[in-house]
């Protein structure tokens, strides 16, 4: 993710926890991701909704945040608002055909009556009746003349909301792939992209690494769950900023995340996971509000590669193995499948 792009994620992140204190809400996951959605107004029929309430006086409640989640931002509402851009889609391109071939029936007809005329003409012997011939021509012509225009308007039109769809379902489908927490794929996205993934890897080395917040529940418990889902925030980021190429960071729920990492060998793997490591642990941690340190922060991991013709759930859980052979023997490590 470029940094501009990483700026502005923060700074919507920065205003959606600003809600959540002016509100009286619980930063609590769901609450987070509607908040985010209406800082970027990326859901226009959500922002509608909450601004109606919030601009009305009326409290901006839990259960009415909750009730738009359920609503506009669950994978059922993401799936269904797809679904509904798609079938918007499909109809219109259904409608620029049925244009197209009613453009292409009056170009008939006026091909049609140019034939007539130029046969009749043979036949013809006053100067009235070229006359009539011309006048029936120049109307013809002048019919398909306007459906050749209302026909060309009717292609821009819907050339301007097929590009405004499609944009629409680029963006509502990116949403439905990513954790808007911390802005690596969601745990729906990393399954569909670990099997794709081990598809296409053949001979070619493919790592999976299964990282843990070391001791989360008392990073929640003793600083409060806005701090939490900060650190979750950041952990996202440095993910995101670690690796290179085709490599995938996901955020598999709770405080677990996942790389996948195409192209790299445990030597590799080892390399970036250290590094993230490394780096998070030493994160100055200060506790916004009061100001304390939080102390060290640490990170476990298991890492795997991928045997041709295994399975996804066999490679998962030899990796996710690892990460529990690094929790047993002391944690802030990463531990190899061999």
């Amino acid at each position: 993710m470029p940094e501009m792009e990483k700026e502005t994620a923060l700074d919507l992140a920065d205003t959606a926890m600003g809600l959540a204190r002016h509100h009286g809400l619980p930063p609590v996951p769901k609450v987070f991701e509607v908040l985010f959605d209406v800082t970027q107004k990326s859901n226009a029929s959500l922002l509608q909704e909450f601004e109606a309430v919030a601009g009305s006086g009326e409290p901006v409640t839990e259960s009415f945040v909750l009730r738009l989640y359920d609503e506009h931002c669950s994978a059922e509402a993401k799936q269904l608002n797809i679904s509904n851009i798609e079938q918007t889609l499909s109809s219109e391109i259904s409608n620029i055909f049925t244009s197209i071939a009613s453009g292409m029936e009056s170009g008939n007809v006026f091909s049609g009556k140019l034939k007539e005329s130029i046969r009749d003409l043979s036949t013809m012997r006053t100067k009235e009746e070229l006359r009539e011939a011309a006048r029936s021509l120049f109307k013809s012509n002048q019919t398909a003349l306007a459906s050749a225009t209302e026909l060309n308007q009717k292609l821009e039109n819907s050339k301007a909301q097929i590009e405004q769809m499609r944009s629409q379902l680029d963006k509502l489908k990116e949403n439905a792939l990513t954790d808007h927490l911390t802005g690596v794929l969601n745990r729906r996205a990393f399954d569909d992209a670990i099997k794709e993934e081990t598809g296409k890897a053949g001979a070619k080395p493919l790592a999976l690494v299964i990282l843990d917040i070391d001791h989360f529940k008392s990073v929640n418990d003793t600083w409060g769950h806005a701090t939490g889902d900060n650190v979750l925030r950041l952990l996202g980021q440095l993910l995101r900023k670690s690796i290179k190429g085709q490599d995938k960071p996901a955020r598999l729920g709770g405080e677990e995340f996942a790389l996948i990492l195409p192209n790299t060998d445990l030597n590799g793997a080892k390399a970036v996971t250290e590094h993230i490591r490394e780096t998070f642990k030493n994160f100055d941690w200060i506790h916004q509000e009061s100001g304390d340190s939080m102390g060290t922060i640490t990170i476990s991991a298991g890492a795997a590669l991928f045997q041709p013709g295994e399975s996804v759930e066999s490679l998962y859980e030899r990796a996710d193995k690892q990460l529990y052979q690094a929790k047993e023997t002391g944690r802030d490590k990463m531990c190899l499948a061999a």
